[in-house]
């Protein structure tokens, strides 16, 4: 999940959630608030205003009774008519009756009427946690733009997409963001398989490394027909990108979130390395290159592979996303900032957990 680079507060705003709903050990006595939706909290479909579901009403009662004596009707009159139309009027009128009644059963238990979302109401705790820190993650989703900003741009959503296919939400995404002026990072993945760190680069043709040199040969036709080859400059070698992006995180992590790293020593070992998103991309690079590479593919099955790291929680995730993105924000004073906190709050009271009674 790529994740809006204006939040602040994540940490907070989980503990909050988890700590207001885990008050609750049996059934909630909430009421379904006015603003609830405005909210985007799951709302219960076929609900009356308690927060009950509500009986099929009377009129749907006498519809499904009548049908069903319009059928039983039709399917006498059918009984002694000749065959084959008496036979198929009589398992019309079966179908239509025993159709309208099992739709009559289930309206009245589950309700057409609405979403199947779960509200509050008759939530446990645990329940209600679960629903809860799933609607305030889902606010951390950044929003994807129509179309990419730049060529390169394109290369990163490539590899984006594949990994959020893959992982969901297990995988917290960075996409082009600062820990130093004027350099962006591509990607970084924060997991329990701990942080990826990709400088993604959406390079067609042949490219190769060769003790330390990188050359590009690109093959295209020009207008008319033309069979054209050219050797781009490589002016940042990408393994040297990626190594001065882990040391500045290394470096952020040092002076914004010591304690974290005291805790979880391992997050300062960056993995990941050079992404080659583009699907024409033919590399010619060692196995024994002192750098991680490789296409967007090859990249996912090797996080999937790498081991989980004991105590690498989704709360621990969030800690990392916090020191990273407050040091963005940093660099980026006019960002409008939304704090998780604050979102949290507002999705407590639309559950009606602050509610007295």
């Amino acid at each position: 999940m790529e994740v809006d680079k204006q939040v602040t507060h994540l940490v907070k705003g989980y503990d909050r959630i988890l700590a207001e709903a885990r008050k609750y050990s049996g059934p909630l006595k909430s009421k379904r608030p006015a603003n609830a939706a405005s909210e985007n909290i799951p709302i219960q479909g076929n609900e009356d205003s308690t927060g009950n579901n509500k009986p099929a009403s009377r009129g749907q009662t006498l519809l499904a009774m009548s049908v069903t004596a319009l059928s039983a009707i039709t399917g006498c009159w059918a009984f002694f008519q000749p065959q084959p139309q008496g036979i198929l009027l009589v398992s019309l009128a079966l179908f239509i009756s025993c159709g309208t009644w099992l739709w009559w059963l289930l309206y009245r238990r589950r309700g057409f009427s609405g979403s199947r979302s779960r509200s509050a109401e008759n939530f446990s705790g645990d329940d209600l946690a679960t629903s809860l820190a799933n609607d305030w993650l889902a606010r951390l989703s950044a929003r994807q733009p129509a179309r990419a900003a730049d060529y390169g741009e394109a290369g990163e959503q490539t590899f984006i997409e594949a990994v959020e296919r893959r992982f969901g939400r297990e995988a917290f995404l960075l996409h082009r963001f600062q820990q130093t002026p004027g350099e962006d990072l591509d990607v970084l993945l924060v997991g329990p398989r701990g942080i990826w760190l990709f400088e993604v680069k959406h390079w067609s043709g042949v490219i190769s490394w060769q003790k330390g040199r990188w050359s590009r040969l690109k093959r295209y036709y020009k207008a008319g027909g033309v069979l054209t080859l050219q050797a781009p400059t490589v002016e940042q070698p990408p393994d040297e990108q990626w190594r001065r992006m882990a040391a500045e995180i290394v470096k952020t992590f040092t002076l914004r979130g010591r304690s974290l790293v005291g805790h979880q020593p391992e997050l300062s070992a960056i993995r990941g390395g050079i992404v080659f998103s583009h699907p024409d991309a033919v590399l010619y690079i060692p196995r024994s290159a002192p750098f991680g590479w490789g296409k967007s593919g090859q990249w996912v099955e090797r996080i999937n592979k790498a081991p989980r790291l004991p105590g690498m929680t989704v709360r621990t995730s969030l800690e990392v996303l916090d020191v990273l993105l407050g040091r963005h924000q940093q660099l980026n004073p006019d960002l409008g900032l939304q704090s998780m906190e604050a979102y949290a709050v507002r999705l407590i009271d639309a559950a009606g957990l602050n509610q007295p009674g």
